[in-house]
């Protein structure tokens, strides 16, 4: 519990905030960077000891503070594998999410995969695209389980944020995992939605389908807003780039 307090406490302070108040963030950012050096420490020989709650959320602290030392997480992947059915369906996906965000032990993904198709039904949506969001990040590619996720979510497609449907276009592109008929499920749930995304919803959501090379007319036909949301918006380097391909994409 601790730890999740630090790890939300780690996120940064609010811009503009005075000058006065520059000292109180710079002792809680140490505070909580020599917290996270002393837990680091104690995971490593005692991580077996934590039971399945304390190590979804050990693993999801470290990475949302910008991970540990490698062998922090190895300890909590031998500690994870014998206890995995022990775990939520939240507690999968947040270890999925956090060894992926970390860039630890790949390892962990076939057994968990495994564990995850045993009970997918039981996932939220949010879960459902966390989890493949995860395996695309983490280059793990199982095709059984995206092709389970793509089933279930297709069903419930009414049910994920604008985050999660742009995330799970994000990821079936990614990795590479063909499914033309999903995609443009995806499509015809997004289109309508396209005013509440964000610009990061909004290029993923464009790159994916230029690579998934599926058209939707509900994304990006002559009535959607697409167009319209891309002048409303503002765009990093990145997100431009992903707009060029997906210009090129369609120039084709």
């Amino acid at each position: 519990v601790a730890a999740k307090q630090f790890a939300g406490e780690g996120g940064g302070e609010a811009e503009g905030a005075a000058e006065a108040e520059e000292g109180s963030a710079d002792s809680s950012a140490s505070a909580t960077s020599a917290f996270f050096a002393a837990l680091a420490s104690a995971v490593e020989v005692r991580a077996e000891q934590f039971n399945a709650q304390g190590l979804a959320n050990l693993a999801w602290a470290f990475a949302s503070v910008g991970g540990a030392p490698a062998p922090v997480f190895e300890a909590l992947h031998v500690a994870i594998l014998p206890k995995l059915r022990e775990f939520t369906g939240q507690g999968l996906a947040n270890v999925a999410w956090a060894f992926a965000t970390a860039g630890h032990a790949r390892a962990l993904f076939g057994p968990l995969s495994s564990e995850l198709l045993s009970r997918l039904d039981a996932l939220r949506a949010k879960e459902l695209a966390i989890t493949a969001w995860a395996y695309a990040t983490a280059g793990v590619v199982d095709a059984p389980l995206f092709d389970a996720i793509a089933r279930l979510a297709t069903r419930r497609l009414g049910d994920f944020s604008c985050q999660g449907l742009a995330n799970l276009a994000w990821a079936y592109a990614s990795a590479a995992h063909e499914d033309a008929g999903f995609v443009a499920a995806l499509g015809c749930e997004s289109g309508p939605r396209l005013h509440t995304f964000n610009s990061q919803e909004l290029a993923n959501t464009a790159w994916a389908f230029a690579v998934a090379d599926v058209r939707s007319d509900e994304c990006f036909g002559p009535g959607a807003r697409f167009a319209e949301m891309c002048d409303r918006v503002e765009w990093n380097d990145k997100q431009l780039n992903q707009l060029h391909q997906w210009s090129l994409w369609r120039g084709e």
